[in-house]
């Protein structure tokens, strides 16, 4: 059963002891896989079933990926799935609607021999309590039980995270390192703050690095108390780096200068910054979702201002997205993290979420690294090529990756943030992006974000504007700054428009949506009118929650009706968050909104035709807020933007009339209703259908599914009396059923 507020699945098991009083409330959900990267989703329990076929093969924390796996395989490794080393058992994490609910199931897992009834494996770990959050493992053989549970907003897997994977290409992440007699300063540390440096201020700043741990005994890191760390995992200490990943982080950003040892780092002098350790990933360079999170929220609790993650794994996680947006918008964090190695227009999570700041790689020479990912939520860049630091046992060694880029931006934030401590941490982020170093094309481009990151640049904007400057919306990537004088789409009088082949041979579309709390429920279509039939000519769904989406289409002259839906029937705005959209028909505003019921209607046209019958929404999902717009795996084609530049004000003119929102009268007898029902495999991406008329004209069509396992469906009015022919493909050749 799925049924809630956010559209996400809500399961539980309901069972009453005689003995007892409450209720028992026993999460899970159905495995996933994709190419490269993984979205930690929500499913309906239809498709439950069907996912586990697939089994839990993949156990413990794999050191590497030899090349040689399957395209099932390398789903479950590199999109690492849900932790699962006995074969039997799934980690899942639960967003509970109420905070007193977290730890329910750990306050009664002995009360009435529950724990040994439903067979929980181990106790519930509170990953937030402010956000709701608790990670619990349960047994396979309960999910035939699984019903909805009022008490539970969604579930989603625990996928597997990772340490971002070394550069072989550049043979440096692999070496042993060696001790080091003098003290060096690497080169990273001369292209962000270059001589005459800026010195550290006397503000301390503290800096979380959330990795494989840290080495508190090296010779050249600071050394920190017992209450400097937090660790995700039994067994597995903070103080500890068995891998390290972390201390190599953590050494680029405090390692000890002016003390002839090693190497010297961006914030050298350890008595004006401090650090705090989260032990996300464990000491062979792999963790859980859940692992990660605990870590953030413990940084947070600790005093943290600045997160620095060069990490990734897993896809979209719609449960993630909040917790990162919480701390970015109400706790006054700053999270920084690696924008992925992969070297494809890929999203990275969490880099790519627009409240986290997604660093690329330059080398020596400030040209892009190779391996460094390219999207439109690449944000800055940092050296990442062959940077020497610290590494357990009082060694020092060179290795590549946008891992070694992420320090250097989290290591100058804390630097200049050190001499302006009434700035926020939204200012500190205008001031390093609109300080940085341009590179690559003018303005910011999806390479280098707005250029390499300047210390004396980001100190020398602030002693010029203060900390009392205002600051935009959260939107990440090319479309954060406000302060910037030069952008990818400087200054236009009418929203920016993306270049195409063809010039539009209708009108341009524009539309600015602000998604509320529940993405899942959100959608829309712009319809035309052509011999008493309502054709749907574009549409979209399947929402963020909590992004800003942009899109722009030519559209038919004669599409004059644009609706958007809500399917919880409360609109954008504004008791779950505060959404909005726009629209824009060549430049000129047509209608903008957020408090409406289950619809709205907008007129495209200067003349509306004679009122036509309205279809139900393009698309009903059936599972919650957890997809991005399109967060494609990196072996898939090009993924669509995630976020998108904040729409300027365009022209002003006497406002065209907007329809009243009311129930549509039912459909003429001369349009025959034709539903188009998809239930989605893990690949929804690849399935696309048409439908066409005798002389092999389209007349409707879908595909482009962002949400796997999901069902989506489509009204389709088509005149009567006709011959069409319903054709449905799967781009890789594996039909919709039943492997993946």
């Amino acid at each position: 059963n799925y049924a809630s507020h956010s559209g996400a699945l809500d399961v539980g098991l309901y069972h009453v002891l005689p003995q007892c009083s409450y209720l028992i409330s026993i999460f899970s959900s159905a495995r996933t896989e994709h190419h490269i990267h993984m979205r930690f989703t929500s499913f309906n329990v239809a498709a439950l079933a069907a996912a586990l076929l697939i089994g839990s093969t993949h156990a413990g924390f794999p050191d590497e990926d030899d090349g040689s796996l399957s395209r099932h395989l390398t789903g479950v490794i590199n999109s690492d799935g849900p932790s699962d080393d006995d074969g039997d058992t799934i980690d899942l994490i639960v967003k509970y609607k109420n905070q007193d609910l977290i730890s329910f199931i750990t306050s009664h897992s002995h009360d009435c021999n529950i724990a040994e009834k439903y067979d929980i494996d181990k106790k519930g770990r509170e990953i937030s309590r402010k956000h709701q959050l608790e990670a619990i493992t349960i047994k396979k053989s309960n999910l035939e039980d699984i019903q909805k549970d009022p008490d539970v907003r969604s579930v989603e897997f625990d996928y597997k995270v990772h340490i971002l994977p070394a550069m072989h290409s550049y043979d440096v992440e692999a070496g042993e390192g060696e001790p080091r007699l003098l003290e060096d300063t690497p080169y990273g540390i001369d292209l962000v703050n270059p001589a005459p440096r800026l010195a550290q201020g006397n503000n301390k700043i503290s800096v979380c690095v959330v990795d494989t741990g840290y080495d508190n005994n090296h010779e050249d890191l600071p050394h920190l108390n017992s209450v400097d760390g937090f660790s995700s995992y039994p067994g597995q200490y903070w103080s500890h780096d068995g891998h390290g990943h972390g201390s190599h982080c953590a050494g680029t950003i405090g390692a000890i200068g002016g003390n002839e040892k090693g190497v010297t780092s961006v914030n050298p002098d350890p008595g004006k910054f401090s650090f705090f350790i989260g032990k996300g990933l464990t000491d062979n360079g792999w963790g859980t979702g859940s692992g990660v999170l605990a870590a953030v929220q413990k940084c947070v609790d600790k005093g943290a201002k600045i997160i620095s993650m060069s990490l990734g794994g897993g896809d979209y996680s719609s449960m993630a997205n909040d917790q990162y947006s919480g701390h970015y918008e109400d706790d006054g964090v700053l999270i920084i993290a690696a924008a992925g190695n992969s070297g494809n227009s890929a999203y990275s999570y969490p880099a790519s979420y627009a409240s986290v700041m997604s660093v690329a790689a330059v080398d020596s020479n400030k040209n892009k690294a190779s391996f460094s990912q390219f999207n439109d939520q690449v944000e800055i860049a940092g050296p990442g090529v062959s940077i020497q630091s610290t590494i357990p046992g009082n060694k020092y060694a060179s290795w590549s990756g946008t891992s070694m880029a992420a320090p250097h931006v989290a290591g100058v934030a804390a630097l200049v943030w050190s001499h302006f401590p009434n700035c926020s941490n939204k200012q500190i982020r205008e001031a390093l992006i609109a300080s940085a170093q341009d590179l690559g094309a003018d303005g910011c481009d999806h390479n280098y974000g707005f250029g390499l990151v300047d210390a004396k640049g980001a100190y020398d904007f602030l002693s010029e504007k203060g900390c009392n400057f205002p600051t935009g919306d959260t939107q990440g990537g090319c479309y954060q700054c406000v302060e910037c004088t030069s952008s990818p789409t400087s200054s236009p009088t009418v929203p920016p428009t993306t270049s195409s082949p063809t010039p539009c041979a209708g009108k341009t579309f524009h539309l600015k949506l602000k998604i509320d709390s529940y993405g899942g429920e959100t959608s829309w279509k712009v319809t035309r009118q052509h011999n008493n039939n309502v054709n749907i000519v574009k549409s979209g769904s399947g929402y963020a929650s909590n992004s800003v989406v942009h899109v722009e289409e030519c559209i038919p002259n004669d599409a004059c009706t644009f609706e958007i839906f809500d399917s919880h029937g409360d609109g954008l705005c504004c008791g779950f968050g505060r959404g909005s959209y726009q629209v824009w028909v060549d430049g000129v505003e047509k209608g903008s909104g957020g408090s409406f019921g289950s619809s709205d209607i907008v007129s495209l046209c200067s003349t509306m035709p004679t009122p036509s019958p309205t279809l139900a929404p393009f698309v009903t999902p059936t599972a919650g807020p957890t997809a991005g717009p399109t967060t494609a795996p990196s072996s898939a084609p090009t993924p669509l933007l995630t976020q998108a530049p904040a729409m300027p004000t365009a022209p002003t003119p006497n406002p065209a009339p907007i329809m009243p929102t009311t129930q549509p009268p039912s459909p003429p007898v001369s349009c025959l209703s034709i539903k188009v029902d998809i239930s989605t495999d893990t690949y929804p991406e690849e399935t696309d259908w048409t439908i066409s008329d005798k002389t092999g004209n389209v007349v409707a069509s879908g595909g482009g599914y962002t949400d796997k396992m999901t069902r989506y469906i489509q009204d389709v009015c088509l005149e009567i009396e006709r011959i069409y022919t319903f054709s449905i493909s799967d781009t890789y050749g594996d039909r919709i059923c039943c492997e993946y």
